[in-house]
């Protein structure tokens, strides 16, 4: 690892554990503890079998974005990617180690690097629109629950600033953007013309697949996150809180939204202070927050341990050992 590497993780593990401290600071552990002991082990293992649920979910919409580039592997394959990839995204930020690892698994299924890492970053561009679509609803949840309207007015501007960009930069509206970006490339530096050939061909990729396939996609990508705020709402639920199903809604959905950004590992820190924050603005007490914060990253963890289980079973650990020895031998 390079310095420089090393400096950008060392800084994202300093961030989310002064933000893990900040909170801690606020919360009474005591009565954390006391909360914590009354879960039932029931809501414990509902919870895992929605993550699990949503593995299948992400499986499957990973699966038909492939299908609009000609590639056809079953779902059940893409699942079990999944599942290993949740295991490498606890170490790095965001879903950089679960990127990674889909980008080596498709290489595997003789993917070329290119159509692999294009089907991959659309996946997390239909992650991201459809997370501000369920954002946009808890706009309104906390338009009618919460005082602080600031907050609510800058959670806004950021919902619709990423939805107009998604609309009028990469849906294929027939309206000549096309052309116009393409005519723009040979007049840009060498970095933003591969960043506007890429915006190019992503708009072209959404044109290879019909309206329903794009509408089937945007809908799984919102029951991936709509499944998260299910999973707070029964862990809420386990913890014997009155917030309900609308309530989770407004508070998770904005805290995913920021998680999005690779500012923390994955998202520890970042996850707890924003939950707090607005699950405060519901009324709802920081232990409670707190808890239900740590309750979604804990299943995911367990969820994630399975998924390591997987990659030590099914041979492809030791195919990847395997691959970077050569590697090294090479270079030497």
């Amino acid at each position: 690892m390079t310095f420089r590497a090393f400096s950008s993780y060392a800084w994202k593990v300093a961030l989310g554990v002064f933000l893990f401290a900040y909170v801690s600071s606020l919360v009474d552990w005591v009565e954390v503890y006391i909360k914590f002991r009354n879960v039932s082990p029931i809501y414990v293992g509902l919870g895992v079998l929605i993550v699990l649920a949503q593995a299948v979910v992400l499986g499957w919409r990973w699966q038909r974005i492939g299908k609009l580039d000609q590639i056809d592997i079953p779902v059940r394959h893409h699942t079990m990617a999944i599942l290993i990839s949740f295991f490498f995204s606890q170490g790095l930020p965001a879903s950089l180690g679960a990127d990674a690892f889909r980008a080596w698994w498709y290489a595997r299924r003789g993917v070329n690097a290119a159509q692999g890492l294009k089907i991959i970053a659309f996946d997390r561009i239909i992650g991201l629109v459809s997370l501000a679509a369920v954002c946009a609803a808890s706009i309104v949840v906390f338009a009618a629950r919460a005082d602080n309207a600031a907050a609510v007015n800058s959670l806004g501007v950021i919902v619709v600033v990423a939805l107009a960009g998604f609309v009028a930069l990469v849906l294929p509206f027939r309206l000549g953007l096309t052309a116009f970006l393409a005519r723009q490339i040979h007049r840009l530096p060498q970095l933003a013309a591969l960043m506007l050939d890429w915006l190019i061909e992503m708009r072209e990729f959404f044109r290879v697949g019909s309206k329903a396939d794009l509408a089937i996609i945007l809908l799984l990508g919102v029951a991936v996150h709509l499944m998260t705020v299910f999973l707070g709402y029964v862990l809420a639920k386990g913890l014997g809180s009155d917030v309900g199903f609308l309530g989770c809604l407004a508070a998770i959905a904005p805290a995913l939204f920021i998680s999005y950004v690779p500012i923390s590992i994955a998202g520890w820190g970042v996850r707890e202070a924003s939950l707090v924050f607005a699950f405060g603005l519901l009324g709802v007490d920081r232990e409670t927050a707190l808890l239900i914060s740590l309750g979604i990253g804990i299943t995911v963890l367990v969820v994630s341990l399975l998924g390591g289980i997987l990659w030590a079973l099914s041979g492809m650990r030791h195919l990847y050992l395997n691959e970077a020895r050569r590697r090294v031998a090479v270079r030497s």
